[in-house]
């Protein structure tokens, strides 16, 4: 299995970070899809945002769960804007896949346009394991992937992240590739665990990975590593 080339929110070399222009870079460099991340807003709207508030991207703070979308729009120019769940679905090609990470709480699932979804090559990740739980409820034909950080795996180990898993209700992991070696995922592979990797920039490394049975690998450096894994095949 060649390894999908997903772009981390996006491109954001020249644009910001989860957001339409972003997006559209990403396909151009060949992405074979995309990564985003979703939350609610409070008038229970599903927008592509990863932060908690919007200080880091925007001058004034605002919390998401307790601003209204009209606030959050208005935030960004034509350029910055934050879009809605929608946009993206509605836009994303048929060939391409979206990955969408449930930032906030199961509350958010509901909300999620079924039939959008359903036309959609779509997977879903979280960390939350009810969330998970209420999208393999909501969509049981979509993949949905039990997130982990390389600290959960380092604080827990591998038995006890295999326990979860097994205890769980997701199709697979996705995992932070940050200090992960080698072995580490080749233990996880034997197992018949379906890996997506995230946030990998090294290429050094994307010459390694690339030869395992990896599902998708999230990356900043999305034209290189398309090109790489094209001129490889």
């Amino acid at each position: 299995m060649t390894p999908k080339i997903i772009a981390h929110r996006g491109v954001t070399r020249n644009d910001q970070e989860n957001t339409l222009p972003a997006f559209h870079q990403a396909l151009s460099e060949g992405a074979d899809g995309l990564e985003i991340d979703v939350r609610l807003s409070k008038d229970e709207k599903p927008i592509i945002f990863h932060d908690e508030d919007t200080s880091r991207l925007f001058d004034k703070n605002l919390e998401i769960k307790n601003a209204m979308y009209s606030e959050l729009q208005a935030l960004g120019n034509k350029e910055n804007q934050i879009p809605l769940l929608n946009e993206v679905l509605d836009f994303l090609p048929q060939n391409k896949e979206c990955f969408i990470e449930i930032k906030s709480d199961a509350n958010t699932v509901p909300f999620l346009d079924k039939l959008r979804i359903k036309n959609k090559n779509i997977t879903f990740l979280s960390f939350d394991k009810n969330v998970i739980a209420d999208l393999k409820k909501r969509f049981p034909n979509k993949l949905v992937f039990q997130s982990f950080h390389t600290l959960q795996i380092e604080r827990y180990g591998i038995k006890k992240i295999l326990e979860f898993y097994k205890k769980g209700n997701s199709d697979g992991l996705s995992i932070d590739i940050r200090d992960l070696s080698n072995k580490t995922i080749d233990k996880l592979l034997e197992k018949k665990i379906d890996l997506i990797i995230w946030t990998l920039n090294s290429m050094g490394r994307l010459k390694e990975l690339s030869k395992k049975n990896i599902r998708a690998i999230i990356t900043d450096e999305v034209k290189d590593f398309a090109d790489f894994l094209k001129k490889k095949n």
